[in-house]
């Protein structure tokens, strides 16, 4: 949970075992060096969203492999590593390639824009932002994602499904080809 006041710092990151709280509240980083930008996210997202924080590229990378949030809010501008190395270095884990990221920076240029987005940036807000947008986004974003890691269960329940039909399939064509022997047999003994 978060402080309603203070720098971003006041959200204490949470531990693996309760980045998923009883009532499954989806989990989103908020990475920005500016302080009041990070607090303005925190408070318009910290009534339904666990959220944890990070001021900087490599910490941000540290939180997502520790706790796979289910989207994040990455700036440009970091003071280690750009956020567009961010995503670079996270798109190379796996665990972290289905992870939503979205940009939401000054950096208004086109070149920057499509950079992000090149890089498989979800989306790419530019500051100032409108925090009822930041919120519908952030709500139509980590639905679509909770439906594809649904359809990626269902996906995968099927295919071990399928796994055992295909090991009963080729039982059953064993049994076949045996009792086609006895029967041969059979016959072949029946006739003499």
């Amino acid at each position: 949970m978060t402080a309603p006041h203070g720098d971003p710092s006041d959200v204490a990151p949470s531990t693996p075992d309760d980045a998923r709280p009883d009532d499954a509240r989806p989990v989103v980083l908020i990475v920005d060096d500016e302080p009041l930008n990070a607090r303005l996210i925190v408070i318009a997202l910290q009534d339904q969203y666990t959220l944890l924080t990070a001021t900087n590229g490599l910490d941000a990378l540290r939180l997502m492999k520790e706790h796979r949030p289910d989207l994040v809010l990455l700036d440009v501008m970091l003071p280690d590593i750009d956020g567009l190395e961010v995503v670079r270095r996270a798109r190379a884990y796996a665990t972290l390639t289905e992870i939503p990221i979205v940009f939401v920076t000054a950096v208004a240029d086109s070149k920057g824009q499509a950079a992000a987005l090149q890089l498989s940036a979800t989306d790419y807000l530019v500051k100032p932002i409108n925090l009822t947008h930041l919120r519908l986004r952030v709500r139509n974003l980590l639905e679509l994602k909770r439906q594809r890691d649904e359809l990626r269960a269902v996906n995968g329940a099927l295919a071990s499904r399928n796994a055992e039909l295909e090991v009963a399939l080729h039982r059953v064509r064993e049994l076949e080809q045996q009792m086609a022997a006895i029967i041969s047999i059979a016959e072949a003994t029946r006739s003499e």
